[in-house]
């Protein structure tokens, strides 16, 4: 299957997991400094089930909240815009990838552990840095590899065939999706961006996480985003792929503005947040 021919199939579809309206209201507000309380709260009374699910997850322990929160207002006003818009995110992003599964060997779990803990190692590395923000970069991480659901969905035979090759071989997922299909999940996933209108820094960090140094708009968060996925794994986070979580080119690291003595620190605290994430946004 050619790339052009898988984005055919996905522009035509009405089958493909899709990210819920809010999504676009709350990618906005992570990009403007004119974000609205007023905007969120109309946006999210149009979606019950994920308002009830942000509730839900804003009264875990988690978040620590001294009383419980019975509306989007009371979080807002608790939580401030900003985490309840990343909370927004996690919550619609998990609908989407527990949507029906067509692969056998795709790891939904896996995918979406591996999704959240990368978010929270972006907004990490971004609270050390001060020219970017970190809840634009929970979110672009969120969805580095979004291209997965689509591969489940389009063409689940030669996934399967790509992900047990390199369970067989230990060879990275991207190499062996290289060699079954001629493309990889970035490739894919940055067709998906297009598909869901997301802006150009999450569509950036789709489609160059992997080799962030050929991106060119967004470079410096890009590289933060491929650092975090790196952290991510080696905070016991994988993602399908038998991949060495050791190697982060010193070019990536400096453009994203990270110092090699910091990775360790920044892996325990992502291993740390996940754990105590895992409630919140039952992940089993």
């Amino acid at each position: 299957m050619e790339i052009a021919s898988l984005a055919i199939k996905i522009a035509r579809s009405e089958n493909l997991p899709v990210v819920p309206q809010v999504v676009g209201v709350v990618l906005r507000m992570t990009q403007s400094d004119d974000a609205s309380l007023l905007e969120l709260g109309q946006a999210l009374e149009k979606e019950v089930a994920i308002s009830s699910k942000v509730l839900k997850a804003a009264n875990s322990a988690y978040y620590g909240m001294k009383e419980p929160v019975h509306s989007i207002t009371s979080a807002l006003q608790i939580l401030g815009l900003r985490t309840v818009c990343s909370l927004v995110l996690s919550v619609a992003y998990q609908q989407a990838v527990s949507a029906g599964q067509s692969t056998k060997l795709f790891d939904r779990v896996e995918f979406w552990r591996h999704s959240l803990a990368s978010a929270v190692a972006a907004r990490l590395l971004a609270r050390l840095e001060t020219t970017v923000d970190p809840e634009e970069m929970y979110a672009a991480a969120l969805f580095h590899d979004v291209g997965m659901l689509a591969l489940d969905r389009y063409a689940p035979g030669d996934f399967d065939k790509a992900l047990a090759l390199s369970k067989r071989t230990k060879v990275s997922l991207g190499s062996c999706l290289c060699h079954v299909l001629g493309f990889d999940t970035s490739d894919v996933g940055g067709v998906l961006a297009e598909r869901w209108m997301f802006g150009d820094l999450i569509r950036d960090s789709i489609q160059f996480h992997s080799h962030p140094l050929d991106a060119v708009s967004h470079q410096k968060e890009t590289c933060m985003v491929a650092v975090a996925h790196a952290i991510a794994v080696r905070s016991g986070c994988p993602n399908q792929s038998p991949e060495d979580p050791a190697e982060i080119q010193p070019e990536v690291l400096e453009l994203a503005g990270v110092r090699e003595d910091a990775i360790e620190v920044l892996t325990n605290a992502t291993a740390s947040e996940v754990a105590r994430a895992q409630d919140a946004f039952k992940i089993r």
